[in-house]
């Protein structure tokens, strides 16, 4: 029996609704935006996990996603930060400012490169 099959048979028969591995499938393809929560325990405990995993997981992701997009902001801008996460989803207004500021920042920089190479 196939993976999604068999976790079909066990969130059915943990949770007294008819899963099928279809279901299961989207599911692990994250096709499938709201998770029920005894769907989300039947989950956990098929695979030993505490049953607030799925939760957690999914704040860490969307932290993973914040930091990501923060740092691929600051890489197209050629600057690297240690240490700088971005705490919170900014808005498009947010975003524009921070283009803003990594744009003044690489200026100045490229401004004290040129000055060193003159000095020189």
């Amino acid at each position: 029996m196939e993976i999604n099959s068999q976790l079909a048979a066990a969130i059915s028969a943990r949770t007294g609704r008819e899963v099928d591995r279809q279901y299961v499938y989207r599911i692990r393809k994250e096709l499938v935006r709201k998770v029920a929560p005894d769907v989300q325990t039947a989950l956990a405990d098929y695979f030993g996990m505490p049953a607030d995993h799925f939760e957690r997981a999914s704040t860490e992701s969307a932290e993973a996603n914040r930091d990501t997009a923060f740092r691929e902001a600051l890489t197209t801008h050629g600057l690297a930060l240690a240490g700088l996460r971005s705490k919170e989803d900014l808005s498009e207004a947010g975003q524009a400012d921070l283009e803003r500021i990594l744009d003044h920042i690489v200026e100045l920089r490229d401004r004290e490169l040129r000055g060193q190479e003159r000095s020189q």
